[in-house]
């Protein structure tokens, strides 16, 4: 077991890959030379749905237990709400065959975007720039619970997400969209800065050094 790599499963290789290799980078450099020497995995086989399918496939394979660990987005619209069903049914999972699984706190991976690096993300244009000034205005927890690929719904609907209802019908409009759906994860790979470090741990809370000191026991 411990000639196996240890496997990272996550929603998305692209997408979550290099949000869990960004922050790797940040904020454990040792863990992430072990990626880099293939001594860890990131493995998916695309969404959290399918995650289950994956686990149960790779135990049925081998005896003996795989190093797994499973990263997945909650989901949540707020702090106080539940995780979706698919995040529930993940950590069910996991619990029952003793692996360790980590759901996000935020509502995913793309809420822990620092805003030095959402400002330097392409098509670098006006548009984008006052969306990103709109986003830097809401509350932290607004923040976390934001959708940032897909945005708020069209039609307003303050009942349905009361955390938003704040927001002007002007700003409102301008967070309708998200920040380019299928191009965000490119965040990830900008810019170095000192800065970066800092305000990953501000943003996620605590929730980052969570998730890496259990990446760190699983090692």
């Amino acid at each position: 077991m411990v000639n196996e790599p240890l496997i990272i499963i996550v929603e998305n290789q692209i997408n979550d890959g290099k949000f869990i290799g960004r922050i790797f980078k940040e904020i454990a450099p040792e863990i992430s030379e072990l990626l880099v020497l293939g001594a860890i995995r990131i493995d998916s086989i695309g969404g959290i749905g399918q995650m289950p399918h994956l686990i149960q496939d790779l135990l049925s394979k081998n005896s003996s237990r795989y190093r797994l660990i499973a990263i997945a987005d909650s989901d949540k619209k707020s702090a106080s709400s539940q995780e979706s069903s698919s995040a529930q049914d993940l950590r069910s999972l996991c619990e029952s065959e003793n692996i360790s699984c980590w759901i996000l706190a935020k509502r995913a991976a793309e809420n822990y975007l620092p805003a030095i690096l959402l400002k330097q993300f392409k098509p670098y244009n006006q548009m984008h720039l006052t969306k990103v000034e709109v986003w830097e205005k809401l509350s932290d927890e607004q923040k976390d619970f934001y959708d940032m690929k897909n945005g708020l719904p069209e039609n307003r609907d303050d009942a349905k997400y009361p955390l938003f209802q704040d927001i002007s019908d002007a700003n409102y409009t301008i967070l309708e969209h998200g920040f380019h759906k299928s191009k965000l994860h490119q965040c990830w790979e900008l810019l170095e800065d000192e800065g970066i470090e800092q305000e990953l741990r501000d943003r996620s809370c605590g929730d980052l050094e969570y998730g890496i000191s259990m990446i760190r026991n699983e090692i």
